[in-house]
């Protein structure tokens, strides 16, 4: 169990591993414990806490990744669909691909302002 709100080294070991393996199992062996100690690691709300900490530290850190080669794979995209010499299929595929992307980029976008106005108005009502 986690001991004042620390973590011990095996404990850290083990949400790192949980992070990348996939099954208990495999992340009980990876962190050097067995499966039941996991298993009860995770029945500990402290754990749990620090796990999704963990969790959402590396969706971020792949999040920022992807924001970051979102202009390369664009120009990617441009550069086949421009390419008189590519199969059409392929030009079709590659300009689908950037009208799909490009809708999807426009919901979060406009979610985002929306939620950011809720919260808000929110907040506002409150003071």
């Amino acid at each position: 169990m986690v001991q004042n709100g620390t973590l011990s080294t095996r404990q850290r070991a083990g949400i790192a591993a949980l992070l990348s393996e996939r099954t208990l199992t495999d992340a009980a062996s990876k962190a050097g414990v067995n499966r039941h100690t996991l298993t009860r690691w995770l029945r500990d709300t402290h754990f749990r806490d620090a796990v999704r900490a963990a969790q959402d530290a590396a969706l971020a850190d792949a999040v920022r990744r992807f924001a970051g080669g979102m202009g390369n794979a664009q120009d990617a995209l441009q550069a086949v669909m421009n390419d008189a010499q590519a199969p059409p299929g392929v030009r079709v595929r590659a300009a689908q691909v950037w009208l799909e992307q490009e809708c999807k980029a426009r919901e979060m976008h406009e979610l985002t302002e929306r939620i950011a106005a809720l919260e808000q108005q929110s907040i506002g009502g409150i003071e």
